[in-house]
């Protein structure tokens, strides 16, 4: 098995898992008459339950309403009452209130929920909308057609300010950005840097791909045609023939396949219950449980073990891990009073940053090193003491943009020269 993200959103990081609380208030929407309906015999506990849209596609202009949108709850044959669904938004669509978080509903006697407070940002874009009851999934699509002097450039600062006036026009709003100046966008997978002012396109046909930072520069992990391959920056750095298509991709150049971890071609352990890559001091690291004892490994190499971190615990970056509530960094309880926490590599130091009860802190290596009182409990971490309080973007204490849509935070530089960066576009004002 492997760890997986628990947050508001999402990108942010593939081949991890973070717990965290997730603070948007339940609410309940006014019933409105659906043209849709469900059969309204009574359903059994026992039969499988499936939630769909009632459109897989919806439209709107820029600065506007959506919906109502629909989402249908059935088990088995019958529609499904009383049933709690949470419904995600992706960065961009906005509920009308100016929140972001998660909210969850309760399916009403016809097995419906009747969404009608979404909003659209002024920016044109493909927006994906999640809904999730028990084990079921849906996902549905809304087109935005904003306006075209709206702005619309992909931005990339470091700490506070934009880095060598570098922005990426060829890149598109829509595309979801995986850190490390990487984007994806209907397969297509784009990267840019000072260099490469306005981005270039790196790759067709991309099916998975991962973004992080190595070796001095822009990595990432893409599986085009079945087949792993490592670009470092826009060039093919290596191939990985050895990794079987089905593997997830980890940071740093880590695979896993069932209980196989690979790092690059190269069989590390085959009895891996769960893995996380991450970049520290030029080198490639990655936390393993294997059986029930969690290591560092560098390279295939086993680094450091951490006998006293719980094998229930989740690894979220550079040695730290989230048991509950409980936060550890190698095997030590840093704190038993963590609601979300994300571990990053920042100049020199391994970090990470933690909701410790309602204030965000950054702990370096494994103690309180800066308070965020400036920062929202609401708002999301992204990495590298980057936060999104809704639109609202934070480096530590200081708003950087109070209109960003997506945006990823995350270690780079170049030439011996790191720092914390961040990629996120203005959807434009409304």
């Amino acid at each position: 098995m492997t760890m997986h993200d628990e947050t508001e959103k999402t990108p942010p990081t593939p081949g991890m898992r973070r717990r965290t609380v997730i603070r948007g208030a339940a609410w309940s929407m006014p019933v409105i008459a659906a043209a849709v309906s469900l059969p309204a015999a009574a359903a059994t506990t026992s039969a499988p339950l499936t939630v769909v849209f009632s459109s897989p596609d919806y439209s709107a202009s820029g600065c506007a309403s959506v919906g109502p949108v629909i989402v249908l709850v059935h088990r088995g044959d019958a529609a499904a009452s009383a049933v709690p669904v949470t419904v995600s938004l992706p960065d961009g669509l906005i509920w009308s209130d100016g929140t972001t978080a998660p909210r969850e509903f309760t399916s009403d006697s016809a097995g419906q929920i009747v969404l009608t407070d979404l909003a659209t940002p002024a920016n044109s874009g493909i927006y994906a909308l999640h809904a999730v009851a028990e084990n079921a999934t849906a996902t549905a699509a809304v087109t935005v057609t904003g306006s075209s002097s709206a702005p619309t450039v992909w931005q990339n600062f470091r700490r506070t300010s934009l880095d060598r006036d570098t922005t990426y026009a060829n890149i598109p709003a829509a595309a979801t950005p995986l850190g490390n100046n990487y984007f994806l966008l209907d397969g297509t997978l784009y990267w840019g840097n000072d260099q490469h002012v306005g981005g270039v396109v790196v790759a067709t046909g991309v099916t998975d791909t991962i973004a992080f930072h190595g070796n001095d520069m822009d990595f990432a992990s893409v599986l085009v045609g079945g087949v792993w391959t490592s670009y470092r920056g826009k060039d093919v750095d290596a191939t990985y023939g050895a990794v079987p298509a089905s593997a997830q991709k980890l940071e740093n150049n880590y695979f896993l396949d069932d209980t196989t971890l690979y790092f690059k071609n190269t069989v590390v352990s085959t009895n891996v219950v769960a893995a996380r890559g991450w970049h520290g001091g030029n080198a490639d690291y990655a936390d393993v449980l294997i059986d029930s004892t969690w290591a560092s490994y560098a390279g295939t190499g086993v680094y450091e073990v951490y006998p006293a971190v719980p094998a229930s615990a989740a690894p979220i970056g550079n040695k730290y891990f989230l048991d509950g509530t409980t936060l550890w960094f190698k095997n030590s309880i840093v704190t038993t009073n963590a609601n979300a926490a994300v571990g990053f590599r920042s100049p020199d130091q391994d970090y990470a940053d933690v909701l410790l009860g309602s204030t965000w802190v950054t702990y370096r290596e494994g103690d309180v090193f800066e308070t965020f009182g400036s920062v929202p409990a609401t708002a999301r971490a992204l990495g590298n003491h980057y936060f999104l309080d809704g639109r609202t973007l934070f480096y530590k204490n200081t708003v950087i943009s109070a209109n960003a849509g997506s945006a990823i935070g995350f270690y780079g530089g170049r030439d011996g020269t790191h720092d914390d960066f961040v990629n996120f576009v203005d959807p434009g004002t409304c």
